[in-house]
């Protein structure tokens, strides 16, 4: 069950996904200091400072006063455990679009949080925020971000290589999509199956 409150917190059965704070940035410098959660991150340099996480939550701060993301830490039990958001990349005649994006701490990987968190944020992206569509992608060595994005109902719509800043080369990246009223088809039939 997902609930946001009058603090812009969301609920759900295991997570608290909050606004990021200026007093997260050591411990967004840890989990971007980790290599197996970077490579994974198309535009993250490697080295992760101390300094890039200051600037990227002040930059989300102002992304969020401007309406042009909404982003959430994700919290297990008041611990930072990761980060997720939704980049607004179109606001045209063809409706608003916008990209996810997810990062989360390695001890965390396998649990279905990222999962839960996203089904979260697509309730807000939707329903709050009127966003018409969303992309998402990954890199094709990530299998855990396509069951990811596959069960929160995301359709494959391709690939292409992409440079990936912390890798410093091409990376095949397969492209996702997922249109509101496929969403909303979706949660009408008690959400999306598990693959």
């Amino acid at each position: 069950m997902n609930q946001m409150d009058g603090t812009h917190h969301i609920k759900t059965d295991r997570l608290t996904l909050r606004p990021l704070q200026a007093g997260d940035a050591p411990r967004v410098h840890a989990i971007l200091s980790n290599w197996n959660v970077v490579k994974m991150m198309r535009p993250v340099p490697h080295p992760y400072t101390l300094d890039m996480a200051e600037d990227w939550i002040s930059g989300n701060a102002a992304a969020a006063d401007i309406d042009i993301a909404c982003g959430f830490a994700l919290l297990v039990n008041e611990n930072l455990i990761g980060y997720i958001d939704i980049e607004r990349l179109e606001n045209g005649a063809s409706g608003m679009e916008g990209e996810l994006g997810y990062s989360l701490d390695e001890p965390y990987w396998g649990q279905g949080l990222i999962t839960e968190a996203g089904r979260a944020i697509l309730t807000h992206a939707f329903n709050d925020k009127g966003f018409d569509r969303l992309t998402s992608g990954h890199a094709d060595d990530n299998p855990g971000s396509a069951k990811v994005l596959t069960k929160l109902g995301f359709h494959k719509t391709g690939q292409e290589k992409v440079w990936y800043i912390p890798r410093q080369c091409d990376v095949t990246r397969i492209a996702y999509r997922l249109d509101r009223s496929t969403w909303r088809a979706g949660k009408r039939q008690g959400g999306w199956k598990k693959p």
